[in-house]
């Protein structure tokens, strides 16, 4: 390992631990409230924070919280990111309009901020539907992380590959048999490591961060650790060439 990029996380299920209004609220006031401080308390360190979610929350975050200008500052200094995808939903539920407009609250989130966003996540859920891949690939989404319940069985695909779909599309995939875990992204000598806190559980303290970074020293002493987001793994993974392809 020579670099290892820390994606810090926190896995929205809406109605599991809570009522569903509790859940958005604990959000809106506490969470995201929090992810922000924790990233000014890190402020200018490599081994920083910089907390990544769905652009459902944020979008609903900006229109509604008194602390709004404070999520922009946030946004600007790349310490709050979201993903291409709004939330983790059943894809094979959706019909196409309804997984469009999904894309189109990351898409409205770009222009607002002036980003490009090409990473998208899904977590718990261990399968989709291939459909989906067409319409990722036209909202300009080319890497895709899923990471499942730990509970669930997996399918066979390799860790890192090419899922392409029946009109041609294809979107770079990385699959975890958990939420998200280490993993090396190709033989780049690059791995993302996933900083999960649990469902609705809202972001690490200072000290449990620093205790991620501490833990990963221990056991990767030569690795370079950097707090990242889904992008700088996009970024990494679309480097890599030779992948097998799935269909």
């Amino acid at each position: 390992m020579k670099k290892i990029i820390v994606v810090f996380k926190t896995h929205l299920d809406i109605g599991f631990t809570d009522m569903a209004g509790q859940v958005a609220e604990n959000y809106m006031k506490s969470y995201l409230p929090n992810a922000m401080r924790m990233a000014e308390a890190f402020r200018g360190q490599k081994e920083g924070f910089i907390w990544t979610t769905g652009s459902w929350l944020i979008r609903r975050f900006l229109e509604e919280s008194p602390e709004r200008a404070r999520l922009e500052e946030a946004i600007r200094r790349g310490e709050v990111r979201w993903h291409a995808l709004p939330c983790t939903t059943h894809t094979e539920l959706m019909n196409g309009a309804l997984f469009e407009y999904g894309l189109g609250i990351s898409r409205e989130l770009d222009r607002r901020f002036g980003l490009h966003t090409v990473a998208a996540k899904l977590t718990d859920v261990p399968g989709h539907t291939r459909a989906m891949l067409s319409y990722l690939s036209r909202a300009g989404v080319s890497f895709l992380h899923i990471g499942v319940n730990p509970a669930s069985t997996v399918p066979e695909v390799p860790p890192l590959f090419r899922w392409r779909a029946d009109t041609g599309e294809e979107v770079l995939v990385m699959y975890n048999s958990d939420y998200g875990r280490l993993t090396p992204i190709g033989d780049g000598g690059a791995a993302v490591y996933f900083a999960h806190t649990g469902d609705n559980r809202g972001p690490q303290s200072e000290e449990e961060i620093r205790q991620v970074y501490e833990g990963l020293r221990k056991q990767y002493p030569d690795a370079d650790l950097c707090a990242g987001t889904l992008e700088d793994v996009a970024q990494e993974a679309l480097r890599q060439t030779g992948l097998p392809v799935v269909e």
